[in-house]
């Protein structure tokens, strides 16, 4: 329904119907997994936990102040399970809500900082997030 959208579910189906891989997030490595970061905060610790040993781990978010990201992160890089990740890409962060005071760091900085805390390798950027220019990402093992 929002402007663009037409395109993006073209793309999606382009995958799932003919396996078109321009669709699909241009530098994924494989095995591949991709997350809202705050959902996958909520699901560690629990049965519902995905295993992510030696996976390209994709996060994006949307409507998070920059405070709640830095505290995500934190409790996210904190789990052995997501310290055996191959690397940790940043996907789009998009509608963050106004902070006074301001926090003074940036999505980028925040997880670049806190991948290097944990010793998780922080492979960059990725074309994904809650938008209609999101890129596909097929969970393999």
């Amino acid at each position: 329904m929002r402007e663009g959208g037409k395109a993006a579910v073209a793309r999606s189906l382009d995958w799932l119907v003919k396996g078109v891989p321009s669709a699909l997030e241009p530098e994924l490595r494989q095995p591949a997994m991709a997350f809202n970061l705050t959902v996958l905060a909520a699901l560690l610790g629990t049965v519902l936990e995905p295993d992510l040993s030696g996976v390209d781990l994709l996060i994006e978010d949307v409507s998070e102040h920059h405070y709640r990201i830095d505290r995500t992160m934190f409790h996210l890089t904190g789990s052995p399970n997501v310290r055996k990740v191959a690397r940790l890409r940043l996907g789009r962060v998009g509608d963050i809500p106004f902070n006074d005071p301001d926090f003074g760091r940036d999505e980028v900085s925040i997880v670049k900082e806190w991948c290097e805390r944990s010793g998780i390798t922080y492979g960059g950027r990725a074309d994904i997030g809650h938008d209609v220019l999101n890129r596909v990402v097929p969970f393999r093992r």
